[in-house]
């Protein structure tokens, strides 16, 4: 049990409910934790929940309705950055997944895949690479999950997996009728 008594599970299934019926552009998401803390946990509910938030989270981003991860430069800019309150820090979660990829993708392909094509679009959209946006983010780690994993998956991008495989595999109901597998 994490904070407020709640599991990673209890939060990641009450936070992300809705996500069946307006997919990444609702900015949906579960109460806070470290959620890349479970990426790699024996339990499988709470490793696929602990991605499935990631991935939501990387999915808001990407279609810009909300952003988990804003650097701390900027944060510190709008006053908004404090050491003391818990914040998603992009390299925590980047560095939890490039140590775990290869069993992220044996698990969950399709919310694996999901991942990188929201990594990849997100920096592509932008225009500018993390190490330039994340400036106090060691330029090393994005460096290594481009190098093995988002270079090498780039395919990824062209063809991606129909969204209600996506919620079928984090374990998100389906709202439309065409999302649910017969």
């Amino acid at each position: 049990m994490e904070g407020n008594g709640k599991s990673i599970v209890e939060k990641v299934t009450a936070g992300l409910e809705n996500v069946g019926l307006g997919y990444f552009h609702t900015g949906e998401g579960s109460e806070y934790d470290d959620y890349y803390l479970y990426f790699n946990d024996p339990d499988f509910e709470t490793r696929k929940c602990a991605l499935a938030e990631f991935t939501v989270m990387l999915g808001n981003w990407h279609e810009k309705c909300s952003f988990a991860f804003n650097p701390q430069h900027e944060r510190k800019f709008i006053g908004s950055y404090s050491p003391n309150e818990p914040s998603h820090e992009l390299n925590n979660y980047v560095e939890a997944f490039v140590t775990h990829h290869e069993q992220i993708e044996k698990n969950f392909p399709v919310m694996y895949e999901y991942i990188i094509r929201f990594l990849i679009q997100i920096e592509d959209n932008h225009k500018y690479s993390y190490e330039v946006w994340f400036p106090e983010v060691d330029a090393e780690l994005f460096k290594r999950l481009r190098e093995s994993i988002l270079m090498p998956k780039r395919r990824v991008v062209d063809n991606p997996t129909d969204i209600k495989y996506f919620l079928k595999e984090a374990g998100i109901p389906p709202f439309f009728k065409g999302d649910f597998i017969e």
